[in-house]
């Protein structure tokens, strides 16, 4: 292999060499116009010929400088320019990404229009599942799942902590004043969430309510069974206020009291942790937690 003039001797040249100036040069190197003239000193040498002539106030080419010049010149535009190429496509081509039905179907479809028109290079595939994910198993790059994070093999970005407010359908307090009292809440069905049983509890202690009589639960698999359960008109139940905002806006549900409890739990976007971390993840969950955030 032929031996390689020292690269930021040709960098330096290159630069000189376009800007017929050892002065803007060094500008534009951020080095000192002493430098400039050192680099290119130490590759007339190692070169065996001269590249500039010198002369009052400027500099010139010679013949030899001319056609090195002509050569670095493309070398390094190429290169910028596979860089450059690199780069977009790095943020191109499309994720797969699971994402559990009641929060795709509410929080991120209606979302993904924007983000592909913010981002019309990068397609995010969703696959709604409320299974486990095993990236080992699949071809996912990333899901979006509830829990409290911290998990030890995977990079993750918070969404939002759930902020739990009673819900209910209209017809079930009919003619009763909103905002009913935290007893009458009390009186009624409560839906929860299996092997989550102090929500409920942790709620009304933040109101310093203690309910004297035992409390009647309903208990489902997950929190989309649970806020089923209120669309039934069969009792009340405590709701991620992200996740019903729109229902609340068409009169579909009704919040029943203000009061809101923020919770341990959050939405994540996670992926597998890797040396190499693909930069569109990162990019697509800071985009939507920004987007939630805003809402």
């Amino acid at each position: 292999m032929k031996r390689l003039a020292n690269l930021n001797q040709l960098r330096t040249f290159e630069v000189a060499a376009r800007r017929l100036s050892f002065k803007d040069a060094a500008d534009e190197l951020n080095v000192t116009h002493a430098a400039v003239s050192h680099q290119v000193k130490a590759l007339e040498a190692d070169l065996g010929k001269p590249l500039f002539l010198r002369k009052p106030r400027r500099v010139e080419l010679t013949q030899t400088g001319t056609i090195l010049f002509g050569k670095l010149n493309r070398i390094f535009n190429d290169l910028a320019d596979a860089l450059s190429g690199l780069n977009e496509a790095e943020m191109s081509g499309s994720l797969n990404l699971s994402v559990a039905p009641f929060f795709g179907n509410r929080i991120l479809l209606p979302r993904l229009e924007r983000f592909h028109r913010c981002h019309p290079n990068i397609t995010i595939c969703a696959q709604m599942e409320s299974s486990m994910t095993d990236f080992r198993k699949s071809d996912l790059d990333a899901a979006i799942r509830y829990g409290p994070g911290g998990w030890p093999d995977l990079d993750a970005v918070k969404l939002n902590n759930d902020r739990n407010v009673p819900v209910c359908v209209p017809a079930l307090i009919e003619g009763e004043q909103v905002p009913l009292a935290v007893e009458r809440i009390a009186s009624l069905p409560l839906a929860k969430v299996k092997n989550r049983d102090k929500d409920w509890i942790d709620w009304f202690a933040s109101l310093g309510y203690d309910p004297q009589t035992p409390l009647t639960f309903l208990t489902y698999e997950n929190r989309a069974r649970a806020i089923d359960l209120a669309f039934s008109g069969h009792g009340v139940a405590l709701a991620d206020i992200d996740l019903v905002r729109d229902d609340l806006a068409l009169g579909n549900l009704i919040q029943v009291h203000p009061h809101s409890l923020v919770c341990q739990n959050a939405m994540w976007v996670v992926w597998p942790k890797t040396d190499y971390p693909d930069p569109r993840l990162a990019l697509f969950a800071e985009w939507l937690r920004a987007d939630l955030q805003s809402s």
